[in-house]
């Protein structure tokens, strides 16, 4: 059962660029689920995808959960039902991230300059706490505010880099402007 999960782990690597620490984290925790009998029955992709979310959201680097629900063999209903279960069983507190954690997955998807990211991390800076963002999935803000700090990639590249659509980041980018030319 190990060896199918580091499997499937290795499979969704080059999808998602994890760096080495994620992919130890993700295995660890995957471990720690395996001896509490969490994986029993589940399905392995599912629970990988869900140890994965919460290794990327430990070491500060979030994934999407949209990217990681897009992955092959991963339904999304099982991978909510496993993030679920890890979290109550293992006692792990899993926290909203905020949109500025998303900056350094951007950064390895569409391979971005550090002034953008630096841009892109001001312009989180100054909308951060206002609430027309409450609610909104941090990831497309995220996005919203890179391809608002960049030309080189167009607002689909920025949407398939998160895994959301182009018009809910075009939604965030418009929200951005208006909060920050109202700043």
């Amino acid at each position: 059962q190990l060896a199918k999960a580091i499997k499937e782990l290795e499979e969704f690597t080059p999808h998602l660029c994890l760096s080495d620490e994620i992919r130890e984290s993700t295995i660890d925790i995957y471990c720690n689920a395996f001896r509490a009998k969490i994986t029993d029955g589940r399905k392995t992709a599912c629970v990988i995808a869900a140890c994965l979310r919460l290794a990327s959201r430990q070491t500060g680097r979030p994934i999407p959960e949209s990217r990681l629900t897009q992955l092959s063999g991963v339904d999304e209903a099982k991978f909510h039902r496993s993030d679920l279960a890890l979290c109550d069983e293992l006692d792990i507190q899993s926290h909203l991230s905020r949109p500025k954690e998303y900056i350094p997955f951007l950064r390895i998807q569409l391979e971005l300059a550090d002034d953008g990211c630096e841009a892109a991390e001001h312009i989180l800076t100054t909308v951060e706490g206002n609430q027309s963002f409450v609610g909104k999935d941090p990831a497309g803000t995220a996005a919203g505010a890179v391809y608002l700090s960049q030309e080189e990639n167009t607002q689909s590249d920025v949407a398939e880099a998160v895994g959301l659509s182009a018009e809910t980041v075009r939604q965030r980018i418009k929200q951005l402007r208006e909060v920050v030319d109202g700043v």
